[in-house]
């Protein structure tokens, strides 16, 4: 891969990345601030708007540059675009808690939100250390925490969906809960899915 490529790429890595974690911090705000729901909805939209400005910017400049992309370059590009994925995932769940009209927190959603926040800051760990794939203690380590808050993240959605539908007895409620639930849970399969490219394209590209 030509190294103007990597750089420009592994650029967008963190900026992206940054902006997931700045995400997930403002739906973190659901905890403190409920009641400021739409406020929070219209702030992540605005921060998914410059994550997705961001990555069309860099393939406007990768053509730009007139560079022949070759596989290991498509590859390295995936993982942008999943990283960009994530922004769209938590979007959703912020538009959600709008949409679904969430005015007070269930006990236990609290610890997933809480989990989404930092699983970010292991995400972006990993996209700062992908700019030098080389080293590859610090990716595996981010790999690894990024795999662990997936099955945290799953175990948790699953206990919560055992409770909704054992104790709660309003269907509004258990509807409203039942998508919040699994809009939270797919965020942590998002950051899992650019774990696994990462883990991916070190295993072919960079192990000798």
């Amino acid at each position: 891969m030509d190294t103007k490529v990597k750089n420009l790429i592994a650029g967008a890595f963190s900026s992206v990345a940054d902006i997931t974690a700045k995400e997930a911090s403002v739906i973190n705000e659901m905890i403190d601030f409920v009641q400021d729901v739409d406020s929070i909805a219209k702030k992540v939209n605005s921060l998914e708007s410059d994550a997705d400005i961001l990555v069309h910017t860099t393939s406007l400049q990768l053509k730009e540059m007139g560079v022949q992309v070759d596989d290991e370059s498509q590859k390295y590009y995936k993982i942008l675009s999943l990283i960009e994925e994530c922004t769209d995932v938590i979007e959703d769940l912020a538009i959600a808690y709008n949409s679904f009209n969430v005015t007070s927190l269930r006990e236990d959603y609290i610890p997933m939100l809480v989990a989404v926040e930092q699983a970010a800051h292991s995400l972006t760990l990993l996209a700062s250390s992908m700019k030098r794939t080389s080293k590859l203690g610090p990716i595996q380590l981010a790999i690894i925490d990024l795999n662990h808050s997936r099955d945290e993240g799953v175990r948790m959605y699953s206990e919560a969906m055992k409770n909704l539908f054992t104790y709660e007895k309003d269907p509004i409620t258990i509807i409203r809960w039942k998508e919040i639930y699994s809009l939270t849970r797919d965020v942590f399969v998002a950051y899992e899915d650019v774990a696994d490219a990462c883990e991916e394209y070190i295993v072919r590209y960079q192990v000798k």
